[in-house]
């Protein structure tokens, strides 16, 4: 066994680094970066679905509150549910008045902005 002083084997690391590989690539490689498998986009798909529905009770609620007994409210249940359990419609009125319509609160219209389903009327 040879003992090899510490600046020959900084320079065989340095020239082996420098080294190219002698056969060229023959396929070229894709882009780097994290792929979504399928699963994640069926559920990148699912949510997106799920904002918009959210939106279109929102945007209904806010343009032409909807009756709790009406087309809207008898046909999508679970997103009325959803959207007046997380504070986005409301049939409240003032602190003593509730009503028979859906209304859209501050925070529906907010999300609304958020979500980028928003046409600007106020």
């Amino acid at each position: 066994m040879s003992v090899i002083s510490l600046e020959e084997w900084r320079k065989k690391q340095v020239s082996s680094s420098t080294l190219k590989s002698q056969s060229p690539r023959s396929i070229q490689s894709e882009v780097t970066g994290l792929k979504l498998t399928k699963a994640e986009k069926e559920l990148d798909k699912k949510t997106a679905e799920a904002v918009t529905g959210l939106c279109f009770i929102i945007w209904n609620a806010w343009t032409k509150p909807f009756t709790t007994r009406g087309t809207i409210a008898r046909n999508y249940p679970e997103l009325v549910g959803i959207c007046a359990s997380e504070g986005l419609i409301t049939m409240k009125i003032d602190d003593i008045t509730w009503g028979k319509h859906w209304l859209a609160t501050d925070h529906g219209v907010d999300y609304l902005k958020e979500n980028d389903h928003y046409d600007g009327i106020s």
